[in-house]
């Protein structure tokens, strides 16, 4: 069963927009051929690489984590319960290790 993609709210349009810049301008500034692939981003459809990333954050004035927000709440909130779940593992190993 495969796994339903949430739908996260991110500002990449309203951020575009307060800099007066069209989806055109941005993916000329960022040397992207495929304008469409800008309107995929702010769709939450596919996200920015590492590169486009560090230059959306110069272009906009604005960090990833103002931008993508709720994905990174989103992915904070994974991580914790990841923690959670590497700290019980790691004391059911040393139960284990100790023979019981």
């Amino acid at each position: 069963m495969g796994k339903k993609k949430h739908y996260i709210q991110n500002q990449l349009k309203d951020f575009r927009l307060d800099e007066n810049l069209t989806q055109s301008d941005l993916a000329f500034l960022l040397e992207i051929k495929n304008v469409g692939r800008i309107s995929e981003w702010e769709n939450n459809k596919s996200y920015p690489g590492f590169e486009h990333s560090m230059s959306l954050e110069i272009i906009l004035h604005r960090y990833n984590s103002q931008t993508f927000d709720p994905l990174r709440k989103e992915l904070a909130k994974k991580i914790e319960i990841r923690k959670k779940l590497l700290q019980a593992k790691k004391k059911w190993e040393r139960r284990l290790d100790k023979g019981g």
